[in-house]
């Protein structure tokens, strides 16, 4: 088991407790259905996600440039660096796979853009919301 599949067990096993601590509503909201670990987008699978058994997934975008800017400034990151483009794809991507895990859970699945506070709280009042 890699490093990566490890965390995801400790979250698994973990988030149970954190939800024991939460008291009225909660939303989840996941931003690494892939991670881009240097080598390539590691795929967190899908019994992750049921695991956790979320009410929705919800994608959140913003404009590579940004991004990239956030990450330049984050003197404690220790992922890779990208150049623009490959954040757009990657974004692209990450969108798709978000996608695939709500089919795959049978939740809902939104797309919003970063700072778009309006549609999050749109999203949290809508049915079936959590």
């Amino acid at each position: 088991m890699n490093e990566l599949e490890r965390s995801q067990q400790l979250l698994i096993a973990g988030f149970p407790n954190s939800l024991a601590a939460v008291s009225g509503r909660l939303l989840f909201l996941d931003a690494h259905t892939l991670i881009d670990n240097g080598d390539e987008l590691y795929v967190v699978k899908d019994a992750v996600f049921a695991a956790l058994a979320p009410d929705g997934i919800i994608h959140v975008e913003a404009e590579p440039s940004v991004i990239a800017r956030q990450r330049e400034a984050d003197v404690g990151r220790v992922g890779p660096f990208r150049a623009i483009e490959v954040l757009a794809e990657h974004q692209q991507i990450l969108a798709q796979r978000a996608q695939e895990v709500a089919a795959c859970l049978g939740v809902w699945f939104a797309r919003v853009q970063s700072g778009d506070a309006q549609k999050f709280a749109e999203l949290l009042n809508r049915p079936g919301a959590p």
